[in-house]
C-alpha cells in the first residue's frame, strides 16, 4: 500500500541544524551589542555564521573581504537507538553536527612592542570563535535549544584543531577548529490515515463435521 501523504515535512535533524545556525547568529549579534555597551572592542565578538558550506574560508581571500571569523554548521550523521523508539511512529535520533570555525590572521604591529604574525592572529581568532560557540550551545537556557518536546538534550563532544586544505592560497594565514555537537532528538514517521469502522463482516467457517465455527455481521453505525 502506497503512502497517501506527501513527504514534505523536514526531519528533526534538519530543523535542529537550522536552529543551531540561527541561535549562534542571534547570540553573536547580541554579543557585539553587549561588547559595545561595555566599552569593549565589538570586533572581537563579531562572527559570521554559514550552513552546509564546503569551504567558506575562501571568502577571506577576496578583495576587500570581511576578515572576521567564520562559523559553518553542518550535519554529520544520525544514529537510531532501537531500545528507545518504536517501529511505527517515533524513533530516537542521536544526531552529530560539526561546527567548523575559521580564523584569518594578518600580520600587524603589536602595541606592546614587536609585531603579531598572521598565524598567531588566526589562531587567537579561531580559538575565540570556538570558545563562543561552546559557551552559547552549553548555556543553561539552551539545554533543549528552544525545541523541548523534540530535543532531549545537547552535548559538546569535542573541540579540536583542523588543517585547512593545503591547496588554498595563503593557507598559512587561516587556522580552523571543529566543535562537535551531539543532539538527542525524536524523529516521527508518516502514519496511515485511519477511517471510521462502520461494518465488520466475518465469513462462515465450517468444521468437517458440520459445526459452524464463526459467522458475524456487525454494523457500527
Amino acid at each position: 500500500m502506497a503512502l497517501t501523504t506527501l513527504l514534505n515535512t523536514p526531519d528533526s535533524f534538519e530543523l535542529i541544524r537550522d536552529k543551531l545556525s540561527s541561535l549562534l547568529a542571534l547570540e553573536f549579534a547580541n554579543q557585539v551589542r553587549l561588547a559595545a555597551a561595555a566599552g569593549v572592542d565589538p570586533d572581537k565578538y563579531r562572527l559570521r555564521v554559514y550552513q552546509e558550506r564546503t569551504a567558506p574560508w575562501q571568502e577571506f581571500f577576496e578583495e576587500g573581504a570581511d576578515t572576521s571569523p567564520l562559523v559553518n554548521v553542518w550535519w554529520d550523521s544520525s544514529t537510531f537507538d532501537k531500545s528507545t523508539g518504536n517501529v511505527v511512529m517515533s524513533q530516537k535520533n542521536s544526531v552529530t553536527y560539526n561546527i567548523d570555525c575559521y580564523g584569518y590572521g594578518i600580520a600587524a604591529d603589536n602595541p606592546a612592542g614587536g609585531h603579531i604574525v598572521g598565524d598567531q592572529a588566526a589562531a587567537e581568532a579561531v580559538q575565540r570563535a570556538a570558545r563562543m560557540v561552546r559557551q552559547v550551545i552549553m548555556a543553561a537556557e539552551n539545554t533543549y535549544l528552544g525545541m523541548r518536546g523534540t530535543v532531549w538534550g545537547r552535548w559538546i563532544d569535542s573541540v579540536q584543531s583542523l588543517q585547512v586544505r593545503a591547496e588554498a592560497p595563503n593557507v598559512q594565514a587561516v587556522v580552523a577548529a571543529r566543535v562537535r555537537v551531539t543532539v538527542e532528538a525524536t524523529e516521527v514517521s508518516p502514519q496511515t490515515a485511519t477511517e471510521t469502522l462502520e461494518l465488520m463482516a466475518l465469513s462462515v467457517t465450517r468444521h468437517p463435521d458440520g459445526l459452524v465455527l464463526a459467522v458475524a455481521n456487525i454494523d457500527y453505525t
